[in-house]
């Protein structure tokens, strides 16, 4: 009888672990499952927020603050690094992606204002004409591209551009804006 007795006991023990294991099991999915909802969450809202930050950026570049502009980037670093996204710094590129220090208003030395957009093209006023031209990147090494096929180099040193033209002068210029 004492054996039936503790058979009947180890049976409904067994019984009471299942029991207590499915529950366990189904709060440890519902958790899992509420987990991945919050990190989605605070991934959307993250990505807003680095937005954001590249926006401001954006604009501390144009204004020619590198200092400023700088301080946004390494804020930006810093939660990319959080986040487990790779990050390449480049000291050169003082904005978002995209946006490069060249981008900008820029006295020349002759004082012609050049200005330098994001898609890649300058242009400068010329009398009653504007000159247009493209411009490009290679490593530190930017490089103007003339209507006539003629191109400048120059490189840059906070808000100071230096290089040397087609024809061998050199030249210099300050950023503006």
């Amino acid at each position: 009888m004492k054996f039936i007795l503790i058979l009947l006991l180890l049976s409904a023990l067994a019984y009471a672990n299942e029991t207590v294991d499915k529950a366990e099991q189904a709060f440890l999915k519902k958790e899992a499952e509420y987990k991945q909802e919050y990190d989605k969450k605070v991934l959307k809202l993250t990505l807003i927020y680095l937005k954001r930050l590249e926006e401001i950026q954006k604009n501390i570049v144009r204004s020619g603050d590198l200092e400023g502009a700088l301080k946004v980037k390494a804020k930006i670093d810093a939660i990319k690094k959080g986040m487990n996204v790779t990050v390449k710094p480049d000291k050169d590129q003082l904005s978002a992606p995209g946006v490069d220090i060249v981008v900008g208003k820029w006295n020349w030395s002759s004082k012609t204002v050049v200005t330098f957009t994001s898609d890649k093209k300058w242009s400068f006023p010329h009398g009653k004409n504007t000159v247009k031209g493209k411009w490009s990147k290679d490593k530190k090494q930017y490089t103007m591209h003339f209507p006539n096929g003629g191109k400048d180099n120059f490189t840059i040193n906070g808000k100071t551009l230096s290089g040397t033209s087609g024809t061998g002068i050199k030249f210099s210029a300050t950023k503006i804006k």
